[in-house]
């Protein structure tokens, strides 16, 4: 209990619905102490028969559970405001309920399930109206100018890899003059340990399709975190957007190599001289400076203004040498808290200075080995000793990829284009990649470079990637999508790669799984990870394990050997050693075998994940799905 406590307010977090029924007492007490606005909700649902919310007969049942839930609870400052109960009907019994709460305690009363407005609850016998899984196009129509407050009292359905476009969510809330807040479903996956398994030393987490009925599947993990109370990459997401310091904008000044930014405290009670920002300068993804300052006397409502020094790095020198530089923001207590040690972070922010540049032309190594071109029936090798690429003349597929005569890819299944994704908040089952079956390929020599031209139409996506293999060994690879429904899950590449490749290093969006509509709670930035600790702890095996604003990725093995890969344009991957199938067909991680292979997934774009295992209009907002345009990006592959 404590654990849930102390993890909600490092996160951001300051307020519970205790959905659906009273918690146990000594919750409530951490509540008191830590600070955590609580929604106290009276066990009150009849989610089967709503009808004898209607029937008088029922009044006493109805009232004697908002009687108890109240009179125990009354004296914990924490609660800020009663519910009447879930789901439970629109009957006149409610009025009985709200009538006995009113008579016992002074404070505001919720009842979402009075539903006589139409499109939100809380018409009658309720402080508040109220609202479950809104999607966007209701929260910009009825969450300001109301004739009283709104609570959005079930929102970003979290089951599995969940939790899109939360920011949106917070941009509306934040900006109407009537919402209170809302809260997530929910807070934890009730997956549990099977009892039979810890006898024998077994601690593997079970969901309800583990046993026998009646249970709705795996719908009751829908938790921000695991039950294991490990952190999260949703959770990280919650913390970013919940944070209550604003970054309000960024000048730079190249001529005085400074930058001006302004913080805005959001806090309600928070003064921001009781903090620190400490910032980092990058350059290409490496910190090469660190500095800290405290903030000044900022109360509520105010905005501090800061100019920061930009030590180690020169703006318009960068520019010119097409280096990227970013600036990392991130607030910090100075001192220690209840619920946090001194230097906990409560909010960060990333700015872009510099962009990066394009890669740089290459021009072919004439003391490098000869090139060469074969053509054979079945299919075309080219290269020279440093570097060889193989194709199958019929799909026009790589097959082989070897750097001084090691081979890198895995069973001939080299770049191919892949659509399939499989998530809980979209079921997506159809792994037909839509290729026709022949494809085209033409070599040709440009500037003392082998050049190969692949193609590959498609109903769902056509493809054209161009292999520009320079004799000093390395291989840029251009490829081209053009999309032909509106509807697809990714527009990208497939490959698979030697398993002993097993070490990642990426400068990217990290390091925590990112996605499209869901990257607030990372940044830019150089990690290291292995292949076998990608995937998030999700109760049932889905996609997972995407990063986001690739620039450069690294694959080694343990002698050291490794592959480079850097990037042009807009790129995200993953690397796993399961397909998307693999982990679409299988209900838990154990169950998985392995493949032989890495699974590397680089796509010019990925569906984002939205929120529709619950609710209505409530998918992927269109300005996250894989837009029906050409897309194109660059692939530079050498030895690192």
């Amino acid at each position: 209990m404590l654990r849930d406590v102390t993890l909600m307010k490092q996160n951001n977090i300051n307020t519970i619905r205790t959905s659906h029924y009273p918690n146990e007492a000594k919750m409530y007490a951490m509540y008191d102490y830590y600070g955590l606005y609580t929604c106290d909700e009276a066990d009150l649902e009849d989610h089967a028969n709503q009808s004898i919310s209607d029937r008088k007969s029922w009044i006493p049942a109805f009232v004697d559970r908002i009687d108890r839930m109240v009179l125990r609870d009354r004296n914990h400052p924490s609660v800020v405001m009663w519910s009447l109960g879930n789901e439970a009907g629109n009957g006149e019994n409610f009025r009985n309920c709200y009538d006995a709460a009113r008579k016992l305690d002074p404070r505001p009363i919720h009842y979402e399930g009075t539903r006589s407005n139409g499109s939100y609850g809380g018409g009658r016998f309720s402080d508040f109206y109220s609202k479950m899984y809104p999607g966007m196009a209701w929260m910009n129509q009825n969450t300001s100018n109301l004739d009283k407050p709104m609570f959005i009292c079930e929102y970003a359905h979290a089951m599995g890899n969940a939790i899109g476009n939360l920011t949106e969510y917070w941009n509306i809330i934040e900006s109407s003059n009537a919402t209170a807040g809302g809260c997530i479903w929910d807070w934890v996956d009730q997956a549990i340990y099977d009892p039979q398994e810890m006898k024998k030393g077994q601690y593997r987490l079970h969901t309800g399709y583990d046993y026998p009925g009646p249970h709705q599947g795996n719908f009751c993990s829908n938790g921000v975190i695991p039950a294991t109370r490990h952190e999260s990459a949703k959770l990280k997401e919650v913390k970013a957007a919940y944070q209550h310091i604003k970054f309000d904008g960024m000048e730079k000044n190249v001529d005085k190599n400074t930058v001006t930014v302004k913080i805005r405290n959001a806090y309600s009670f928070l003064n921001l001289e009781s903090m620190k920002l400490n910032y980092d300068v990058l350059k290409n993804g490496y910190v090469v400076a660190t500095k800290s300052v405290n903030l000044p006397n900022t109360l509520p409502g105010a905005t501090a203004t800061l100019t920061l020094k930009l030590p180690k790095v020169k703006l318009r020198k960068a520019e010119a040498a097409g280096e990227e530089v970013m600036l990392n923001l991130r607030v910090a207590f100075r001192d220690a808290q209840l619920y946090a040690e001194a230097g906990h972070e409560v909010a960060h922010k990333q700015y872009e200075l510099v962009a990066r540049a394009a890669l740089p032309a290459i021009k072919a190594d004439a003391k490098a080995p000869q090139m060469m071109s074969t053509g054979a029936m079945h299919e075309t090798k080219v290269g020279n000793s440093r570097v060889q690429l193989t194709f199958d003349n019929e799909t026009a597929q790589l097959t082989g990829l070897a750097f001084n005569g090691r081979n890198i890819i895995a069973d001939g299944q080299g770049f191919v284009y892949d659509n399939h994704r499989w998530i809980e908040n979209d079921r997506f089952g159809n792994t037909d990649n839509g290729l026709k079956a022949k494809g085209t390929i033409k070599t040709e020599t440009v500037n003392g470079n082998l050049v190969v031209k692949t193609e590959r139409k498609g109903k769902l996506c056509s493809t054209q990637i161009n292999y520009t293999v320079y004799p000093q060994g390395i291989v840029d690879v251009e490829a081209h999508f053009t999309p032909h429904t509106p509807n697809l899950r990714r527009a990208g590449l497939v490959c698979m790669l030697d398993s002993t490749l097993s070490t990642l290093n990426y400068y990217a969006c990290g390091p925590w799984e990112n996605y499209c509509d869901r990257k607030d709670g990372v940044l830019v930035g150089r990690y290291t990870a292995n292949v076998a600790d990608m995937p998030e702890r999700y109760v049932k095996p889905q996609s997972t394990g995407n990063r986001e604003e690739l620039r450069e990725l690294v694959l080694t093995d343990k002698s050291g050997f490794g592959v480079k890969i850097e990037t042009e344009g807009r790129v995200n991957f993953s690397a796993l050693k399961f397909t998307d199938k693999d982990l679409m067909n299988s209900n838990h991680m154990w169950e998985l075998t392995p493949r032989p292979y890495t699974v590397l997934h680089l796509d010019a774009w990925m569906r984002g994940v939205g929120n529709a295992s619950c609710g209505q209009d409530v998918d992927t907002l269109p300005i996250y799905r894989v837009p029906e345009k050409p897309m194109t990006y660059k692939l530079r592959i050498s030895l690192k």
